[in-house]
């Protein structure tokens, strides 16, 4: 049998290698795409040790305009057949739009928008081709909120949730099912951690580690679930927000950057 397998990026760690584990854990052999470096060689030793499957990695940096032609070009030329995609590169930020280096919001937006949809396209023939096959975004909970500080971040994923909606309905009937997870708060670095510990009540119960999504956002893909919330607290608080008027909304996140303002 054709072996077929699941691409990552930003697969060598959070929630990427987290996904690819997971996968791992079902047989599924892996395309593991990240920056080049001992995190992501060190992630392919480790998953071949610990699964029966094939692991090939490829180093690249995907911020850079001309990666998602590198690695179709890297697909096409070893002959892989993909019946997973995983668009999971992304990278936040948290400041005002004003304090930003514009270096950053070319960084941000080429990781989480642009290159996004251009591996898909170019991917999208490959899945076709090894039906039944998945796609599956990482999107945010954030997306779906208007949050200061995080201006440029949570509009990038807004732009992913729509991007998925909406080419869902071209690939119905094709073979090619597409999922978008939305997490909420992840504990996935030391920096998350530290703001983590600091948390209390429901805000802490919210959190989620990266092996809890990876979990629910596979089991959720091959049920072919379209859209994902992991965690009763956050379709609480979406619900809430979808309820809530604007002018409502707007008083209270004034409150918290004036609660925020005074310990700064």
């Amino acid at each position: 049998m054709e072996k077929k397998f699941a691409l990552i990026t930003g697969g060598s760690s959070g929630i990427g290698a987290a996904i690819g584990e997971e996968l791992a854990k079902r047989g599924h052999s892996l395309l593991i795409v990240a920056l080049e470096d001992d995190l992501l060689k060190n992630y392919k030793i480790n998953i071949e040790k610990k699964y029966p499957i094939s692991c090939h990695i490829f180093g690249t940096d995907l911020s850079d305009v001309n990666a998602p032609e590198k690695i179709e070009k890297w697909v096409t030329e070893n002959d892989f057949q993909i019946n997973i995609l995983v668009n999971n590169a992304g990278i936040g930020s948290k400041n005002n739009f004003d304090k930003i280096d514009i270096e950053f919001y070319k960084k941000q937006i080429t990781i989480n928008v642009m290159n996004m949809v251009l591996l898909t396209r170019l991917l999208i023939n490959n899945l076709k081709k090894s039906t039944p096959s998945y796609i599956l975004n990482l999107g945010s909970l954030g997306g779906f909120f208007n949050i200061p500080e995080k201006a440029s971040y949570v509009a990038t994923k807004a732009f992913v949730h729509t991007f998925t909606k909406s080419i869902s309905y071209e690939l119905e009937n094709t073979g090619v099912n597409i999922t978008l997870v939305c997490p909420g708060g992840v504990s996935t670095n030391e920096n998350n951690k530290k703001v983590i510990a600091e948390l209390k009540g429901l805000s802490r119960k919210s959190i989620f580690e990266p092996e809890e999504i990876a979990k629910i956002a596979v089991e959720g893909m091959f049920r072919k679930q379209k859209v994902i919330i992991p965690g009763l607290i956050n379709k609480f608080a979406l619900n809430i927000n979808r309820l809530t008027p604007e002018f409502l909304r707007k008083i209270i996140i004034k409150n918290q950057l004036v609660k925020k303002s005074k310990y700064e």
